[in-house]
């Protein structure tokens, strides 16, 4: 049996199974039952997440969380599915996308923490002498970062990353927040 994370990370990407799922057993994968096993791919802190893929991800871990939490039994004895609220309570609204953005957010501020000569660094604050194609440009990660905390009414962003636990605590509140 194959992780599911794994499974549903190459229907995503239309890798094959085989290069996205070295292990053959559940037991054995390196992400199984991770909630989330795109951040131990390493594949969360620089995603840019566009609609499509956030509805495709909502409805898979509602589908997941369905069928580890199984039906519930009515009063009058009849059996029906658990209601996308009741799964957000169960789960104390910590879903797949707002930890993600999490994930983005704690990258995000250990980029900015990196020395300048930090290769990493340099790719981040890298810039393109070529003009660009024509068109509305293409959503950046840095522009999700940034509607990300925006969304989440911080303001001084800058001072806050400079302040590490500070900064950690906030992404640790994007996980459960509502806003995101």
């Amino acid at each position: 049996m194959i992780c599911i994370w794994c499974v549903f990370f190459s229907f995503l990407t239309s890798y094959p199974l085989h290069m996205v799922c070295q292990q053959p057993s559940l037991s054995a994968c390196p992400s199984s039952f991770s909630s989330l096993s795109f951040s131990s791919h390493g594949l969360a802190s620089v995603w840019v997440l566009k609609e499509n893929i956030k509805t495709k991800l909502r409805v898979f871990e509602r589908k997941v969380l369905r069928r580890i939490y199984g039906p519930t039994k009515e009063s009058d004895g009849a059996w029906r599915i658990r209601s996308n609220d009741e799964l957000n309570g169960l789960i104390g609204n910590r879903n797949i996308i707002n930890y993600i953005k999490a994930q983005r957010l704690a990258w995000f501020g250990q980029v900015h923490h990196m020395s300048d000569n930090n290769m990493v660094k340099k790719v981040y604050e890298w810039s393109s002498a070529l003009t660009g194609s024509l068109g509305r440009p293409k959503n950046r990660w840095e522009d999700d970062v940034k509607s990300d905390i925006t969304r989440m009414k911080i303001t001084d962003w800058k001072d806050c990353i400079r302040n590490r636990t500070k900064w950690k605590k906030l992404a640790e509140k994007a996980k459960t927040s509502l806003k995101l």
